[in-house]
């Protein structure tokens, strides 16, 4: 598609996305090294996703710690940007706040990306996973859904549910024919913040824990259905009362959602200005489908 020029967009447009019209930084610092904007993937009404590689030219290499600089990151900006004039910079403070907090807490693990710092108050960066994501339907080794199933233990261990297994974009194929989880926006740490719901807290996350397992039975038999048994592949299919009720509240607004994005978007009025390319989660086309 032709990428539009700012100027050919209203207002509107902006508003709906997380920098609003200062857009994805070209190029930042961490740890006395720059590096440049390579590609953005995402940027919607919460956050920008974007990738960035070091740059040589301006690089202060006395700043790299460890085995040396990473060369390729990504930078998660959460919201910055007023909506139609209302402050929400403290939405993308809490949500950064939440995934660095979660991030944080799974450093170690294998399949989960490097936690490298923060960006002001409303951004992460974390370690560039070299893959493709399930979206991408690749062909998966016969460990792969072990491996998951190995993060996401490890997560449960810990006291976390990770909760957005359902999105195959979260899920990564790496070179090296390894497993990898990212995204933890949504994860939850079994903490209700208030002292009169502690008691929901455990059943809660019981709950969630066993919803994770659940998408990865989904996925498992999606892409690999030779390596289920019959009682794996029907329990694949089982949904639980919770899943059917979030089904039946969420699925109304998502329809809603699509419709007025394909509105906007035919008459023009998304910002696409700093996204370099689209994928297949991406893609804004796909909104304009009848």
């Amino acid at each position: 598609m032709r990428y539009r020029k700012p100027h050919d967009y209203g207002r509107l447009g902006y508003h709906l996305n997380a920098s609003g019209p200062a857009g994805v930084p070209v190029s930042f610092r961490l740890g006395g090294l720059t590096y440049r904007r390579l590609q953005v993937f995402k940027h919607d009404f919460f956050a920008a996703t974007a990738l960035y590689g070091l740059d040589d030219s301006r690089a202060d290499k006395a700043g790299a710690t460890g085995g040396g600089p990473v060369e390729r990151v990504v930078l998660k900006l959460n919201r910055n940007a007023p909506f139609l004039g209302i402050p929400l910079g403290w939405l993308g403070r809490e949500l950064t706040d939440h995934e660095y907090n979660n991030l944080k807490l799974m450093q170690g693990t294998r399949g989960i990306p490097v936690l490298l710092g923060r960006f002001e108050t409303n951004g992460l960066v974390y370690a560039f996973v070299e893959g493709r994501t399930l979206a991408e339907r690749p062909s998966v080794p016969d460990d792969f859904f072990d491996q998951l199933n190995q993060i996401v233990e490890a997560m449960h261990q810990r006291g976390m549910a990770y909760v957005d297994l359902n999105k195959r974009g979260n899920i990564i194929l790496g070179q090296d024919q390894q497993c990898y989880l990212i995204d933890f926006q949504i994860s939850w740490q079994g903490r209700c913040g208030l002292a009169v719901l502690d008691w929901l807290c455990g059943p809660l996350l019981n709950l969630l824990q066993q919803e994770d397992f659940y998408h990865i039975r989904k996925h498992k038999r999606r892409f690999r259905p030779d390596l289920m048994s019959p009682g794996e592949r029907q329990a694949s299919r089982r949904l639980s009362l919770w899943i059917r009720l979030h089904r039946r509240l969420t699925r109304p607004l998502t329809l809603l959602r699509r419709r007025v994005l394909a509105h906007l978007y035919r008459r023009g009025e998304l910002s696409f200005d700093d996204v370099e390319s689209f994928n297949s989660e991406t893609n804004p086309e796909r909104f304009a489908r009848r």
